[in-house]
Order: C-alpha cells, then structure tokens, then sequence
C-alpha cells in the first residue's frame, strides 16, 4: 500500500471540522497526524490508533487559512494541504 492510499481528510476546503479516514500499512498499529500553519507552527498533533479508523477532528481553535499535514507511519511519510474557510 502506498503513502497515499493511507488517509484521507474531507472536506477540503474545511469550515469547523474535518473526518480522517484512514488504513495504515500491513504491520503498522499507529501513526502520527501533524498539522502545521503557513509559518511551520505546529497547531495540531494526533494519535491514530488501530489498522484503519476515522475520527473526527475540530477545527473551531484554528484561524482561518492554509495548513499543511503530514501523517508519519513507519517508514512512510503522507503530505498534505488543508484550506480553513
């Protein structure tokens, strides 16, 4: 499985939350969603937990604007880019 079968974050553009769903590789268990402003500020770091999931993750705290997100599995890297209306 590729990094970028691995999660998806929706809707995108955002508004006040987001749904991860995600399937990590075979033998992974957990990894890690870091999210990050324009400046490289981290505002966001959660666990995921299991083979595959969803969880729902609020936004409300977060200003408007663009916010980039790297979930780390192993040895696999997903990047990403979230727009916060």
């Amino acid at each position: 499985m590729s990094a970028s079968d691995m999660i998806k974050i929706y809707p995108n553009p955002a508004t006040t939350k987001v749904e991860v769903s995600y399937t990590l590789p075979e033998n992974e268990t957990n990894a890690t969603l870091v999210m990050t402003n324009a400046l490289g500020i981290n505002v966001m770091t959660k666990q995921l937990d299991g083979t595959n999931g969803k969880m729902t993750l609020s936004l409300e705290d977060i200003p408007s604007g663009i916010y980039f997100y790297s979930i780390r599995c192993g040895e696999n890297v997903k990047t990403g880019k979230l727009i916060k209306k």
